[in-house]
Order: structure tokens, then sequence, then C-alpha cells
């Protein structure tokens, strides 16, 4: 197992919600990230990191640009 931090980013809080998820591998944890990203209205982005990088992130793709990028090698694994 994989663990991955999410942090949920709430357009009514200044400050993400961080959610800890063990996982198989990578691809299994797209899904659970665009599950917490649907579970409310509110929700702009969930950013995955593993080990404290950027994986990814998951939600509008206006809304991912204007995220600040942690790593280099994560600009091509946005989804």
């Amino acid at each position: 197992m994989r663990d991955f931090g999410f942090l949920i980013h709430d357009r009514r809080f200044a400050v993400p919600t961080l959610e800890l998820v063990s996982v198989n591998n990578l691809d299994r944890a797209r899904e659970p990230a665009k599950i917490r990203l649907a579970e409310s209205p509110h929700h702009a982005v969930v950013d995955v990191l593993e080990d404290g990088l950027l994986v990814f992130g998951v939600g509008p793709p206006e809304t991912l640009r204007d995220q600040k990028i942690s790593s280099p090698a994560s600009l091509s694994t946005r989804a």
C-alpha cells in the first residue's frame, strides 16, 4: 500500500483540509480524489501528494492552472 495526502481546497476556507489515503498505486489514488472533489460544490481542487510532493491535482483546468506547482515533475502529471 502507498500513502497519499489529499489537500482538499474548499472555497469557504482559507486553509485546505488534509486527508490521508492508502491505496495500492498512483492510479488508484485518482478515483477517491475525484470522489472528494464531487462531495461538495464548495470543493475547488483536490491536490494529491506523496512524500510531501504534489503528484497531481483533480479539478477544473482553469483552477489547476492557478495552483502553485511544488515540483517540476508534477507539470506533466496534472489531470
